[in-house]
């Protein structure tokens, strides 16, 4: 199993990043977002809970579908949720597909800033498991994980992207 983590802080406040957050897709830096289904939502007074399932396109030449014999598209469980009193969003997601070769378990926690309450922390992890592949599994996690650095970095301007739209569309 390897492990990545990040932290970032967004110049604006939790609520609006978690607006943003929730409005991040589609959006052009992550087009492999294919569609996002909403299968349940609770709210009580404080907290809301989401459950989404994601269908996402993977860029592989088609040869290499034929070759590991899937699909093109690919489905990620998501959990989401939001504590108004502690002003915490967690997101968990998890593959769907493939979670017998290669497991992605990530999380996402956005907080107001500690050090400046006006802005919003983000904390991301993901921990990625290759299985059954035993000389090439550390290779393939660390493979991933670069990936994973690139991916969450486009995931952070898309969300920021969204947040100063939302701006605009307030004035």
């Amino acid at each position: 199993m390897k492990e990545w983590r990040s932290q970032h802080i967004f110049p604006h406040p939790w609520e609006l990043m978690i607006q943003a957050a929730l409005r991040k897709y589609p959006n052009r830096h992550n087009p492999n977002v294919h569609s996002i289904d909403v299968l349940r939502v609770e709210a009580a007074p404080s907290k809301i809970l989401l459950h989404r399932l994601f269908a996402t396109l993977w860029n592989l030449p088609p040869l290499a579908f034929k070759f590991i014999g899937i699909n093109e598209t690919t489905f990620v469980n998501e959990s989401i949720e939001i504590d108004r009193n502690t002003k915490t969003y967690t997101l968990h997601a998890k593959n769907y597909t493939f979670s017998s070769m290669i497991e992605v378990d990530e999380t996402l926690v956005y907080t107001p800033c500690p050090s400046e309450p006006n802005k919003t922390q983000l904390s991301q992890s993901v921990n990625i498991t290759v299985k059954n592949v035993p000389l090439l599994s550390g290779y393939l996690e660390g493979l991933m994980c670069t990936n994973y650095d690139e991916k969450a970095k486009k995931g952070r301007i898309a969300v920021e992207e969204v947040a100063r739209g939302i701006l605009m569309e307030q004035y």
